[in-house]
């Protein structure tokens, strides 16, 4: 019996050994598996945190470019607003130059339309001062005029003597000559026979066989006239021509 035993014991002893074995692998078994668990904890956390951090940047670096964007969109804005006060403001003063060339415009139109009445009002008036003499002398001329043929209408026509009638008549031509000579036009006839178209103007032509005699005067019929060196009306003359 005591070899039994003895022969056991052996025996327990290893199932006790077998069983601690056991017990501690079972315990490194579980506590490999809880740092396992543990570890694998710590790394999902370190994910989190790290998808956290990643997205906190995200939301930071979307911030800053929402904030870029707001101050450049603000600048822009503050330079728009910038040129719309300058052109409004020159707006106001081109409003205001332009009310004042106008005032100045309308200013100087009734200036430029008083002018042009009086200087109108100088020409009638001076036109009057200058036709006032001649206008009176021709006055005076029909008076005589009148006068005459009053007197001659009295008579008989047996008393009326032609020539001193044709020496009244003759005398009608040289007192309106005398009313144009005091207001500076002057009659005139070309002194040489030869035509002058710069001073005589041709009204009728006469043919001649003479070829000396071409392209001179046959006639004198009017008087020319001219005011003060300026002719104002030509000489008017008959002028031979000459054919073969």
């Amino acid at each position: 019996m005591q070899i039994e035993d003895n022969e056991s014991q052996p025996n327990t002893k290893n199932t006790k050994l077998n069983d601690l074995e056991k017990s501690e692998g079972s315990a490194n078994t579980g506590l490999s598996e809880n740092v396992f668990e543990a570890r694998e904890e710590h790394e999902e956390k370190l994910l989190e945190d790290t998808d956290t951090n990643d997205e906190q940047g995200n939301v930071i670096h979307e911030n800053t470019e929402a904030n870029d964007k707001q101050e450049t969109i603000s600048g822009i804005q503050d330079q728009i607003m910038g040129k719309l006060n300058e052109i409004e403001a020159r707006q106001v003063t081109l409003e205001k130059e332009f009310q004042s060339k106008i005032k100045y415009d309308q200013h100087k139109e009734t200036i430029i339309d008083n002018l042009h009445r009086e200087l109108q009002a100088y020409k009638d008036d001076f036109k009057k001062q200058m036709l006032k003499p001649v206008i009176l002398d021709i006055i005076q001329t029909i008076d005589s005029l009148n006068k005459m043929v009053k007197h001659y209408s009295s008579q008989n026509n047996s008393n009326i003597d032609p020539e001193k009638l044709l020496g009244v008549l003759e005398d009608v031509p040289s007192d309106l000559e005398d009313i144009l000579y005091r207001q500076g036009v002057e009659p005139y006839q070309c002194e040489d026979d030869h035509f002058h178209p710069e001073r005589q103007r041709i009204l009728k032509t006469k043919v001649t066989d003479s070829e000396s005699l071409d392209k001179s005067i046959a006639e004198r019929a009017r008087k020319g006239y001219e005011w003060e060196g300026k002719i104002l009306r030509q000489e008017m003359v008959e002028v031979y021509k000459f054919k073969s």
